[in-house]
Parts: structure tokens; C-alpha cells; sequence
């Protein structure tokens, strides 16, 4: 089975590193997966493809949104005849989308898979339209959690009994997490010797996050709590700014993105997945699978993980959560029985189960 998966770029996100840990995942089953990116900056999924021997290509272009990807998305499909090919995100969802409407050459089959409860094209009826034309070219689209696809079935105004929907839901390797070394926290070398637990949250500095709910939860919480916050984005200036507002400079360590975020979670006390909108949430899990407890917002898509086993606090609700930190740092027993049910519930993601979905649904598609 020759494979491509197609995505806008291999940037930090959860969509990128689900699609990186998937196309390496599928190699076990003897399919050939090649990758092709809409542009290579910002990337840093890259090097573990290219150290598997994975083929990566990057339209010269570079630019998401134009309509000329289309062409060498065209090329590439049309010259290396692909069982199957794979789309992630917008716009690549739409470019390969139009490709598929001139594909009459070949057996080639399309898939995409929608990786959130809610996107910007949506505050705006008029892509309702274009949406309904691009998500019907597809053989199978693929949501990653069951609110994903409720929030997706509803948008299009479609039936849940039509079959081309289907939910697979996100992994990681868990082991990776669960057997990962702590960093000594002096390496965290803001904070005071008066931090005794350290919050962590991981996540996209973006509109889809909710990191400024954290912050306020941050200035209600004792000084011996500090905070590390894992990641990159458009919005890391804003969120500068709130923590010199906040007077949380000695509380709130940044570090970016990082290749070592397992050991960053293994070191942490509690992990905090604060969202606007979310489809899943690889972080919670990856948390969950590091035996931590973790709190997230009561959304949509992360809720699903999460309640039963970790806790959740209301949207935007500063004082729920600083309340429930409070209470998992002063109650060890509590504090066990959460991290307990977090490490349960982790095993359930295991990437190689969702490889294997989706390499199921690929046979399945192929067999008409």
C-alpha cells in the first residue's frame, strides 16, 4: 500500500505530531508513506521522519494559501500513483479536495482527517457552502474524538448514519511518558527555592488555547506554586504581557518549544490542558500517561478524555481551577487517587491502536 499524507506543515501542534507518530506507525504494517508539506517553516517534526527513512516534500511555493499547490499537489499524485491520499488541516484539506475531482487515472483513494470542535471558517455561513463541496470529494473523513464529529456532522448539515464518517481516536506512545527521566527542577532556574509544586501546561500559543485563565487561577494560588508553559505561537507576546500584569515573573517560566517535553511532564506535579476549543488533547494524555493528575477546561472533545479520571473545571473559570490545585497539592491522598486514574485511562491511546485504525479504514476503502 503506497500512502501520502498531505499537511500544511510539521510546525508544533497536536495535528503535526499525531501525524508524525501515525506515518511512523504505519511502516510496521509494510506500507510505503510518503509526506508532503505546503511549506517547511517553522517545522520541527522533520528530523525523526527523515532518521525513518521517511520521504518529505515541500512545494516550492511555500504558501499555504495559494491556489498553485494545487498543481504540484496534481504532479506528485498523478507521477507516483498513491493508494491512498491523506490531508490534514486547512488548506491542505481543500487542495487535495479540488486534486481529487481530476484524479481519473488512477484507483486512488481520499481520506481527511478533522482535527477540532471548531475552526474560524465556521464563525462565517458562507464556507458552509464551500465546506459541504470539499467534505463530500472525500471516501472517509476521520474525526479524533466523538465531539469532533458531532460539531462537524452538525456544521455540514449532514446524516450521522452516513458512513463516510467515522471516528479514530488520538495516541502517543505511552511508554515514552510513563518510563520518561524527571529533569532536575533546579534546571528550572527562575524559580525561587520556596516552589514546591509546579504546575505545566503544553500547549500553542493560539486562539483554540486558554492560557490566560491559568494566569489568573496563578495569582490566587500560594507562592510555593509555580507554573512552566511549554510551547510557541502568535499570541507568546500577549502572554508576556499578562504575567508582568499579573506580577507572576517569578512564578512563570516559558521555555518554548521543546524536544524534551516528557521529562518536562515527568518533573511537573499537575498538568493543565486550558482550552478554548479543543478536538482532543494530546497533552492531557501525555500527562495522563507520565502518572500525573491532570485538570482540564470542561470542553467539548477534551471533556470526553477527561471526566471520570482527571478533573475538569468550567470554561474560563479562574477560581474552579485554582480551587482544584489547591486541593490536589494539600490532599496527598487525592492527589494519588487522581494520578491513579489518569495512568488507567492513559492506556486506552495507545498510538499503535490508532495506526491500526487507520490503517483498517485504508483497506477498507480500498476494497470499495
Amino acid at each position: 500500500m503506497k500512502i501520502l499524507h498531505v499537511i500544511d506543515s510539521l510546525k508544533s501542534g497536536g495535528a503535526e505530531k499525531l501525524t508524525t507518530e501515525i506515518i511512523l506507525k504505519l511502516k510496521d504494517y509494510g506500507a510505503s508513506v510518503d509526506i508532503l508539506l505546503l511549506t517547511d517553516e517553522g517545522n520541527v517534526f522533520h528530523r525523526v521522519l527523515e532518521s525513518n527513512n521517511i520521504s518529505i516534500n515541500v512545494i516550492p511555493i511555500k504558501k499555504m494559501r495559494s491556489p498553485h499547490n494545487i498543481f504540484y499537489i496534481y504532479k506528485l499524485v498523478k507521477n507516483e500513483k498513491y493508494d491512498i491520499i491523506h490531508a490534514h488541516l486547512f488548506p491542505a484539506t481543500y487542495w487535495v479536495s479540488i486534486v481529487s475531482l481530476f484524479i481519473k487515472f488512477t484507483n486512488s483513494k481520499f481520506v481527511m482527517t478533522e482535527h477540532s470542535t471548531h475552526n474560524r471558517r465556521r464563525n462565517y455561513r458562507l464556507f458552509k457552502i464551500f465546506d459541504k463541496f470539499i467534505y463530500k470529494k472525500y471516501d472517509r473523513v476521520v474525526s479524533i474524538s466523538r465531539g469532533v464529529q458531532r460539531n462537524l456532522i452538525s456544521w455540514l448539515n449532514d446524516s450521522p448514519a452516513n458512513k463516510r464518517f467515522c471516528v479514530i481516536e488520538n495516541g502517543i506512545n505511552i511508554n515514552h511518558f510513563k518510563y520518561a527521566k524527571e529533569i532536575n527542577k533546579n534546571e528550572f532556574e527562575k524559580f525561587s527555592n520556596e516552589i514546591k509544586y509546579i504546575l505545566c501546561m503544553i500547549g500553542r500559543f493560539t486562539d483554540s488555547k486558554d492560557h490566560d485563565t491559568v494566569l489568573r487561577a496563578m495569582k490566587r494560588l500560594p507562592a510555593n506554586i509555580g507554573l512552566v508553559l511549554v510551547g510557541e505561537g502568535t499570541l507568546e507576546n500577549k502572554i508576556r504581557e499578562k504575567i508582568i500584569e499579573y506580577d507572576l515573573l517569578n512564578r512563570v517560566i516559558l521555555l518554548g518549544f521543546r524536544q524534551d517535553v516528557e521529562r518536562i511532564i515527568k518533573t511537573s506535579d499537575i498538568i493543565i490542558h486550558s482550552a478554548n476549543w479543543e478536538g482532543f488533547g494530546l497533552a492531557a494524555v501525555e500527562g495522563m500517561a507520565a502518572g500525573k493528575p491532570v485538570i482540564a477546561s470542561n470542553v467539548e472533545g477534551l471533556s470526553e478524555i477527561i471526566e471520570g479520571y482527571g478533573l475538569l473545571f468550567s470554561h474560563s473559570n479562574d477560581i474552579e481551577l485554582s480551587e482544584i490545585i489547591c486541593k490536589l497539592t494539600s490532599n496527598k491522598e487525592f492527589y494519588d487517587e487522581i494520578a491513579t486514574k489518569c495512568s488507567n485511562r492513559a492506556k486506552r491511546y495507545d498510538i499503535g491502536n490508532t495506526a491500526e485504525s487507520y490503517f483498517n479504514i485504508y483497506k477498507e476503502i480500498l476494497k470499495g
